[in-house]
């Protein structure tokens, strides 16, 4: 007796080859997917070291989407240690807290900018290197070759760079700012002093001496920013109500900055690390961190 055989047609073995292609790229995409990682497992001292001063080619316009973007990726750089660094725009708007579109302007922008290191020579500033922000390499899938200082090249440009810390933008704190509080933040940090004195008259009891500079280097919570809101509103160049009555409440929200006086405590890492609404687990990340 024959035994009965059954006939698979081509067209539904092609249907079944282009569900099975389908659900694995949507797993594949579900895999490259950012999420921000747990709060125990954020390193708090892990920092970039970013420029101080830049400059801008071909008299582009400098826009705050390009700040959004930049220690993003110093960050997937420095993370992935080579030349090229391939992030999608979706992982990077989500990582910078702005829509693809933005993400996009910002990158775009960013190849336009330089990193400029300085020297005094008779009490003047005199530029003696520039490097890109940002080169491009198009394709299927876009590739970045970010500019910043590598730790290699910390001493040598001593006095022109300062420290921006990782967990900043892994722990969501970055993507929740608005891009006037993200550029507000950047410049102070870019501006704002280290002041032995103010800080020791501030904080008062510490474990280390006052005249330990090199604990007060490593350990310091905040640096020092002079000026008013309103200075520092024509500083950045936006509107002063705006910047008093909500992006400094967005930083002091986050123990970024807080006003003291004519002066600003510029803190280098978050009091308080709060993702955003998306990522659930606002228990955990509501607590206050240690500044160790």
């Amino acid at each position: 007796m024959e035994e009965a055989m059954t006939v698979i047609s081509f067209n539904e073995v092609n249907r079944k080859r282009q569900r099975t292609l389908a659900l694995f790229r949507q797993f594949y995409k579900q895999r490259k997917r950012f999420h921000f990682p747990d709060r125990k497992n954020i390193d708090m001292r892990e920092r970039l070291y970013l420029p101080k001063r830049y400059g801008v080619i071909d008299n582009a316009k400098p826009l705050r989407a390009a700040i959004a973007v930049y220690p993003t990726l110093c960050m997937q750089a420095a993370h992935e240690g080579g030349d090229w660094v391939h992030l999608s725009l979706e992982n990077l708007a989500k990582m910078a807290g702005i829509s693809i579109p933005t993400a996009r302007k910002g990158v775009d922008n960013l190849t336009q900018w330089v990193g400029v290191k300085v020297k005094k020579h008779r009490g003047k500033e005199q530029i003696v290197s520039t490097f890109p922000l940002l080169e491009i390499r198009r394709g299927r899938r876009n590739a970045y070759k970010v500019g910043y200082v590598k730790r290699e090249l910390v001493k040598e440009w001593r006095g022109n760079y300062f420290a921006f810390h990782t967990c900043i933008i892994e722990s969501g704190v970055w993507a929740s700012l608005s891009l006037l509080a993200k550029a507000v933040y950047f410049h102070m940090r870019i501006c704002a002093e280290q002041d032995f004195d103010t800080y020791f008259a501030t904080e008062g009891d510490l474990p280390f001496s006052p005249q330990d500079y090199q604990q007060y280097y490593k350990q310091r919570k905040w640096d020092s920013f002079y000026g008013t809101p309103a200075y520092l509103a024509k500083q950045i160049g936006c509107n002063y109500d705006l910047l008093r009555t909500d992006t400094l409440k967005q930083l002091s929200s986050y123990g970024l900055a807080e006003q003291m006086g004519g002066m600003f405590k510029v803190y280098l890492r978050p009091k308080t690390l709060k993702p955003p609404s998306s990522c659930g687990s606002q228990g955990e990340w509501g607590r206050e961190i240690k500044q160790s």
